[in-house]
């Protein structure tokens, strides 16, 4: 990933270049083929996942 590239966030804020394959919802279904439910809105909602782009912060390494 780049500075500035559309990326995906879960929860916690953490940048993804594509969603996972798999995603369960509050009630227990799951999810699969992100080409379809990435566009579903309500899907996204109950996921925590939403499209933002790649910003500096998500590059630096942390150096342990």
């Amino acid at each position: 990933m780049s500075l500035g590239d559309n990326c995906w966030r879960d929860r916690s804020g953490v940048a993804h270049a594509a969603l996972p394959f798999r995603v369960r919802l509050p009630d227990g279904t799951t999810r699969t083929d992100p080409t379809q439910w990435g566009e579903d809105a309500a899907v996204l909602e109950a996921t925590g996942w939403t499209r933002s782009v790649v910003v500096e912060s998500d590059l630096e390494v942390v150096d342990v």
